[in-house]
This record gives C-alpha cells, sequence and structure tokens, in this order.
C-alpha cells in the first residue's frame, strides 16, 4: 500500500490547524448551544478541523496512489511576503498604497501576468477595498500615508 503524502500532509496541516484553534480559545468561555460565549464557535470548529484532518489522513494511508509532492516555493514565497507586507506598511503607508505594493509583491506569484493586467487588478483591488471596508462598513484604517503626527 503507497502513502499518498500530499493528502496526508494536508490532513495533518487540518488537524494542527484544529489544535490550534482549541489551544488560543481555551481561556475563552463557551457558553452552550442556545447562549454561545466567545469561544463557542472557535472550539467547534477546532473539532470540526481535527475530525476533518484525521478522515483526510486516514484516506491517505488507504489510497493506492500517490501524487509526487512539490511545493512551488515561488507562489508561496511571494504571497508570505505580500502578507507581511499589508501588517507592515498599513499603519504608516495607508490603505491605498499598501493594497497596490501588495498587489505588486503578489504579482511574483505568477510571473506570465504582464505589468498592464497587475496594473489594472491593483487599482480594481484598491477601489474596492476602499469602498467596501473604508466607506461600507466604516472599518478604521488610514487611507493615506501617516505622517506621525496626530
Amino acid at each position: 500500500m503507497k502513502t499518498d503524502r500530499v493528502n496526508l500532509i494536508s490532513g495533518a496541516m487540518f488537524a494542527t490547524f484544529g489544535v490550534l484553534a482549541l489551544l488560543l480559545s481555551a481561556d475563552l468561555p463557551a457558553g452552550s448551544a442556545a447562549r454561545m460565549g466567545p469561544g463557542y464557535f472557535p472550539r467547534v470548529l477546532g473539532f470540526l478541523l481535527i475530525a476533518f484532518g484525521l478522515l483526510v489522513a486516514f484516506a491517505a494511508r488507504r489510497s493506492e496512489g500517490g501524487e509526487e509532492l512539490r511545493i512551488a516555493w515561488r507562489p508561496l514565497a511571494s504571497l508570505t511576503l505580500a502578507i507581511v507586507l499589508f501588517s507592515v506598511l498599513l499603519p504608516r503607508a495607508g490603505l491605498l498604497l499598501t493594497l497596490l505594493a501588495m498587489c505588486a509583491v503578489s504579482r511574483a506569484a505568477r510571473p506570465e501576468y504582464s505589468w498592464r493586467e497587475t496594473l489594472v487588478l491593483s487599482a480594481a483591488v484598491t477601489v474596492l477595498c476602499a469602498a467596501v471596508f473604508h466607506y461600507g462598513l466604516g472599518v478604521q484604517m488610514p487611507m493615506w500615508p501617516v505622517s506621525g503626527q496626530e
């Protein structure tokens, strides 16, 4: 019997996220199904992720074939860098410049896109995020670079 390593790793990842959800919500009161506390949903989600992860891992052990495990480092690195860039730049550069930078960096995940497509996508994402989060939902975040003086 051959183990499908991709599904085995996927199952382990789901189970790990489930355990993390349980650990991080351990101090929150769970309440009951009728009167949910702040820790209720993370615990339910944690248990579901663990069960799903075990199910996927168990199915991977019983599978006949397996795919070759190949990690796409370029997209993984560029998207991780874009997320880190978002968290670092947003308080200082504002939402608009941060989203433009984030879209430009995440372009490296798929180099087949032209710069024109990247600019159009960046502008669309920036306008959509500004409309939804800042104006629609009223989320408090700077739209433009912060000078440091309030």
